[in-house]
C-alpha cells in the first residue's frame, strides 16, 4: 500500500486541471479572502465609530452637567489662618445653590448665589447675598435680578442702588460656576469674559488663559488650567482642575507686591469617577479624544470577530474572559 503526502496530492490533483480551472479558482480564493478583509475592516470602522460616538456623547453630556461638590480652602488674612468651605447644590428642578463659607477666631463669613440654568449651559441669576460679622463694618449685601422689569434692585447695609439689567449678567458667584461649564464644553477658551453684578454698579471681569501647569495640592499633584485677571494694580490667577470639573485648586491675588493665596484642602462629590477621567482627558489635550479613538482602532486587531469565533477556538476562549471678593 502506498502513502502519499497531503501536499502531493494537492499537487496531483492540480496537475490534472486545465490552466483555466485553475485561474478561475485563484480568482475565487482572491475574492473570498479580499471578502472577508473587507468586512474585518468595514467590522472595525464601525467599532471605532461606535467608540467615538460613545466619547463624544459622554462628553457632551459632560459638558452640560456639574455634578453637586463641596471643597473646602484654606488662607490667611493678617496672619490669620482661615478656612472656607464652598458648596454647590441642586435645590429643586432646575434650581441651583452655590454657597462660600469662612470663619476664623470671631470672623464668619456667609456668601451665597441662587440661579437657574439655562439649557443645560447658561446660568440665570435670582439673587446674591454677603453677610459677614466680626471683620470691620458690617453691612450686609442683597442682590435682586427682576428680569419681568429688567432692573437689577440691590443694597448695601441701608443704602439701596438700582442699575439697568444686561443679558448675560451674573453675579460674584455665579460667574464662577459659569466659567466652570464654559470650560467644561470649550477647555482651550483663550479668554473668558464675564458681566458681573457688584451691589453698586456693573463690572466686566476678563480671563486670559496663561498655561497648563502641574502643581501639589491639598488633592494630590494636578494637572490644572491657569487664567489671570488684572484690575489696576491687583492680579488675580486661577488654577483650574479638569478632574474637579474646573474647580478652582489654587487662587492668588497679588496687590502692591503682596499675595495671598487661597488653596484647596478637600473636595468631595458623587461624580462618577470615569465622567471625570473624560473631562480631563479632554481639558488636558482635547485632541486626546481623536487620539484615544484612532488607538482603540488599532487595538481591535486583537478583538475577536464573528468569522474568528466560528473557526477559532483560541479567539472563543479570549471572547469569554475668600473674602468679600473671592476671585
Amino acid at each position: 500500500m502506498k502513502y502519499f503526502h497531503p501536499k502531493a496530492l494537492t499537487i496531483k490533483a492540480n496537475s490534472s486541471m486545465s490552466k483555466k480551472q485553475l485561474t478561475d479558482r485563484s480568482q475565487l480564493q482572491r475574492s473570498a479572502t479580499g471578502g472577508f478583509i473587507y468586512r474585518l475592516s468595514l467590522l472595525k470602522s464601525l467599532r471605532a465609530l461606535t467608540v467615538l460616538l460613545l466619547l463624544t456623547a459622554q462628553l457632551a453630556c459632560t459638558a452640560t452637567t456639574l455634578p453637586p461638590y463641596e471643597a473646602t480652602y484654606t488662607t490667611k488674612l493678617r496672619g490669620i489662618k482661615i478656612t472656607g468651605t464652598r458648596k454647590f447644590e441642586n435645590t429643586g428642578e432646575n434650581a441651583y445653590k452655590v454657597s462660600w463659607k469662612a470663619k476664623a477666631l470671631w470672623m464668619r463669613l456667609n456668601e451665597w448665589s441662587e440661579f437657574e440654568v439655562v439649557e443645560g449651559k447658561t446660568i440665570r441669576p435670582l439673587s446674591y447675598h454677603y453677610t459677614r460679622k466680626g471683620l470691620g463694618t458690617d453691612r450686609p449685601i442683597h442682590i435682586y435680578f427682576d428680569y419681568e422689569n429688567g432692573v437689577i434692585n440691590a443694597s448695601k447695609g441701608d443704602k439701596k442702588y438700582q442699575m439697568p439689567l444686561q443679558p448675560g449678567t451674573l453675579d460674584k458667584l455665579s460667574y464662577q460656576v459659569q466659567m466652570q461649564m464654559d470650560l467644561l464644553s470649550q477647555p482651550d477658551a483663550p479668554e473668558l469674559s464675564y458681566t458681573v453684578a457688584n451691589h453698586d454698579r456693573l463690572k466686566d471681569y476678563m480671563f486670559s488663559f496663561q498655561q497648563r501647569e502641574t502643581i501639589k495640592t491639598g488633592l494630590g499633584t494636578l494637572e490644572a488650567i491657569v487664567y489671570a485677571r488684572t484690575n489696576k494694580d491687583k492680579t488675580t490667577e486661577i488654577w483650574l482642575s479638569p478632574v474637579q470639573y474646573f474647580l478652582p485648586v489654587k487662587i492668588q491675588q497679588t496687590e502692591d507686591g503682596e499675595s495671598s493665596v487661597l488653596a484647596i484642602k478637600n473636595w468631595k462629590s458623587d461624580a462618577p469617577e470615569n465622567d471625570r477621567s473624560l473631562v480631563a482627558l479632554s481639558a488636558i489635550n482635547p485632541d486626546n479624544v481623536n487620539n484615544l479613538s484612532a488607538a482603540t482602532n488599532d487595538d481591535l486587531d486583537d478583538v475577536p470577530f464573528e468569522d474568528d469565533l466560528e473557526s477559532s477556538p483560541q479567539a472563543e476562549a479570549s471572547a469569554k474572559t475668600n473674602t468679600e471678593e473671592e476671585f
